[in-house]
């Protein structure tokens, strides 16, 4: 694979996993084969990347700020705001349970911090945590 196509698949990843653009639309935006970024989408896991970003409260306040500014600016944002309206109306009536997709994360970053200040605790606490996660899940699915 040629260095540009490196660049290409970098771009194409962050559009599909932060930016939420389909494949045909990354293929037009960087005028490559739509099926090139569907093989993209396969051989990276992609997927599961997009959904990590989608269950990450962090990514998704940034990803949404992005919008609010376009929104602002005047420009037509990417997504149906109104939509995304109705979708948070949702989400807000069953934002009280928990979410094991956010506990994951938030312990993630727990046990980066962790690992930083303490290796020897983040190591005795992995057990622990992995535990509680399962418990987390088990509860709450």
């Amino acid at each position: 694979m040629g260095k540009e196509k490196i660049k290409e698949r970098v771009a194409a990843e962050s559009m599909y996993c932060e930016k939420f653009m389909t494949a045909k639309e990354i293929a037009d935006t960087l005028s490559i084969e739509p099926n090139t970024v569907g093989k993209w989408i396969q051989k990276y896991g992609w997927d599961k990347d997009r959904q990590d970003t989608i269950n990450n409260p962090v990514k998704m306040r940034r990803i949404l700020g992005e919008v609010l500014m376009l929104v602002i600016q005047g420009e037509k944002p990417k997504i149906d705001t109104d939509a995304l309206s109705k979708v948070y109306k949702v989400y807000e009536g069953i934002s009280d349970r928990i979410n094991p997709g956010m506990v994951a994360g938030v312990m993630k970053l727990y046990d980066e911090y962790l690992v930083k200040v303490n290796p020897e605790l983040a190591i005795k606490n992995l057990e622990h945590n992995k535990k509680f996660l399962l418990h987390t899940i088990e509860l709450y699915g």
